[in-house]
């Protein structure tokens, strides 16, 4: 069931139900990260998930204060983390996928929330995108590309001249390590949001 209550406080709390999803989801699938998670951090967000329920649940209509009950019932036992740490497999699956339906009930499917949570990588690929339009159009128009083109070679002939001992299978697999590592940290700081 849907909830009718709109309005900035119920975004805050489906922002709020999403981060605390991620978090049974890290437990559910044995995620390393999960013994990561601040149990400062938890408390504050399940004990806000359990008020800002209660006091919906009171101040709604029929319908909302049924589905706000429920919604606090589900989050109201799991206090710690260590609570889900310790929970069994198969009720810690079947919470997780009850806290997904509420997310989704909460959050809906609809393409904002989709793109506010994905709104950071949209962002760097539109910058890069942009970056990259330009370089082609100043490439077009001839002088200024051509100092960065001059530029560009003395660095990279300097680079060469300085590691000309150095053969190309080991410059190929520096640049492979550096791309890597590139990489993991873009995806850990997207991952960590």
């Amino acid at each position: 069931m849907i909830p009718q209550m709109t309005g900035q406080g119920i975004d805050h709390l489906g922002e709020q139900w999403h981060r605390w999803t991620g978090f049974v989801s890290e437990f559910a699938h044995h995620r390393p990260t999960a013994r990561q998670i601040r149990g400062e951090q938890y408390a504050a967000i399940q004990k806000y998930l359990v008020t800002t329920c209660r006091e919906l649940a009171v101040n709604g209509n029929d319908a909302d204060r049924q589905f706000f009950t429920n919604l606090e019932n589900l989050a109201k036992p799991w206090v710690s983390p260590q609570a889900l740490e310790q929970i069994a497999p198969d009720l810690l699956d079947d919470l997780l996928t009850r806290c997904q339906r509420a997310d989704e009930e909460l959050n809906g499917r609809r393409w904002p929330n989709r793109l506010r949570r994905r709104a950071r990588p949209l962002v760097f690929i539109g910058i890069f995108a942009l970056a990259l339009a330009s370089c082609l159009l100043i490439g077009s128009t001839g002088n200024l590309w051509q100092g960065f083109v001059d530029a560009f070679t003395r660095i990279r002939v300097g680079l060469l001249n300085a590691t000309a001992q150095v053969n190309d299978n080991l410059r190929i697999f520096l640049a492979t390590v550096l791309l890597c590592l590139m990489a993991a940290y873009a995806t850990w700081r997207y991952k960590r949001g």
